[in-house]
């Protein structure tokens, strides 16, 4: 099973870096320190598909929720993640 998931990290990996090749990274008005939290969190990813890891640090995942909560219209992207993770991966947020 994480075989398929690595894959399609990938994709997502490949499908981000061509939208920064067009100058779409982020959505006009995402806040700085969000635009920064994300771009760390896909260091991590892109890490864990290069070096074959299990997984990302937490903290990474931790850091991104922390800034996604910030912001109230984000907070449906943060209450996402901590479900995803906390049903699909057993992790606790």
């Amino acid at each position: 099973m994480m075989n398929n998931q690595i894959e399609q990290l990938k994709e997502v990996l490949k499908r981000r870096d061509k939208l920064e090749e067009e100058g779409k990274k982020y959505i006009e008005g995402t806040p700085e320190d969000l635009q920064i939290a994300i771009d760390t969190f896909f260091v991590h990813c892109k890490n864990m598909v290069d070096y074959k890891l299990d997984f990302i640090p937490g903290e990474a995942l931790a850091d991104l929720c922390d800034v996604l909560a910030k912001y109230p219209n984000y907070h449906h992207i943060a209450h996402d993640l901590a479900n995803t993770l906390n049903t699909d991966y057993n992790v606790k947020l």
